[in-house]
């Protein structure tokens, strides 16, 4: 290879989400697809379909990195780059004779020869199947809602006179002795007289 000294030539590539592109003259590009068929017998009249995968789309390119530490973009610099991206997994972009984009770099290459200004770099890419999240979508659910609580029927009162007897109250209104005696808690023969009394 002559010396090549132009600043931006050729290819670029650059994060997918944004940040600083690398330029890079390639003299190579090579793209793989491949299907993985499965080894297994397929039933007459099963879908074929069932038995195939696609693997990602693989490939190479071959080219320069151009700088020679002075005014010109510093290959040193974009082979350092690349080595990050290739570390962080970092999702790329490629702009050269195709287009591409979700690629991560999976191996790399460098050569230094003779050319001052140049080195030669090789990069095999991977491409990224991106899928998008379904939403999720929150439902309500509503909670059975139990019935109140029957109403307590209101209680029946007197006011206690001479002779009111917890005996008496439980003839006359049904109520047995120990539920009088736990709503008023008078002891027996001390029931106050002209106070409320529950007795029912």
């Amino acid at each position: 290879m002559s010396n090549y000294n132009q600043q931006k030539v050729g290819s670029k590539m650059e994060p997918q989400n944004g940040g600083a592109a690398i330029w890079f003259f390639a003299t190579e590009e090579g793209m793989t697809k491949e299907t993985n068929v499965a080894q297994n017998p397929v039933e007459d009249g099963s879908a074929v379909s069932d038995h195939v995968s696609l693997s990602s789309d693989t490939g190479s390119i071959t080219g320069y990195l151009f700088g020679d530490g002075g005014s010109n973009p510093d290959g040193q610099n974009y082979m350092e780059k690349m080595y990050e991206w290739q570390m962080k997994g970092t999702l790329l972009k490629w702009y050269g004779r195709r287009y591409m984009n979700s690629i991560v770099i999976s191996n790399l290459d460098f050569k230094f020869d003779s050319n001052a200004n140049a080195m030669q770099a090789t990069f095999t890419w991977t491409r990224v199947q991106i899928t998008k999240r379904p939403s999720q979508v929150a439902i309500a659910v509503k909670k059975p809602v139990s019935p109140p609580p029957p109403p307590t029927p209101p209680g029946v009162f007197v006011i206690v006179r001479p002779g009111d007897t917890y005996w008496g109250w439980m003839m006359q209104y049904g109520t047995p002795l120990d539920t009088l005696r736990g709503w008023n808690g008078w002891p027996d023969r001390f029931i106050p007289i002209g106070v409320r009394a529950r007795v029912q």
